[in-house]
């Protein structure tokens, strides 16, 4: 299968300089492919709504970073066929919670992925995710079941 990927993506592209650095440092570390500001549908008022990126762990194509816009083709494509990362940059909260369980429901629904291997919140708050340092068990057993990981990079 041959690919024609365009609309790479740099740091700094997307709506915040926050967001991208974490969404770049996660990235980096965990590699693979990965497609920016990716629209899951449209809302009633007709708007997008995006998660900030998808990751494939094990693409089919060289490890790079590009916009979703413009390649939607070949992510339906890809998803088809290969294991998918759901990424929500988010300063950790209840608000974020419930996008990113709505979002990774539509992208299974709307989507057909081959495999929905996590959706991950990059955060770079330990405090806010652990308030009083201490582990919140109820949400962590609903993170579990939605297979959701929080991953402090700050």
């Amino acid at each position: 299968m041959t690919f024609s990927i365009s609309n790479r993506w740099e740091a700094g592209d997307g709506p915040s300089d926050t967001e991208d650095r974490l969404l770049e440092k996660y990235w980096k570390r965990e590699g693979g492919l990965l497609f920016t500001e990716f629209s899951v549908t449209k809302g009633m008022d007709g708007r997008s709504r995006r998660v900030d990126a998808i990751r494939f762990p094990n693409p089919p194509v060289k490890e790079e970073a590009y916009c979703s816009k413009g390649n939607y083709d070949i992510i339906r494509q890809i998803i088809q066929r290969h294991e998918v990362e759901l990424i929500e940059v988010h300063e950790w909260s209840f608000h974020a919670f419930g996008q990113v369980v709505g979002k990774a429901g539509i992208v299974k629904n709307r989507w057909n992925p081959y495999e929905v291997n996590k959706t991950v919140i990059p955060t770079n708050s330990r405090k806010s995710y652990y308030p009083n340092n201490e582990r919140d068990e109820p949400t962590h057993e609903v993170f579990d079941k939605f297979g959701i990981e929080v991953e402090v990079l700050g």
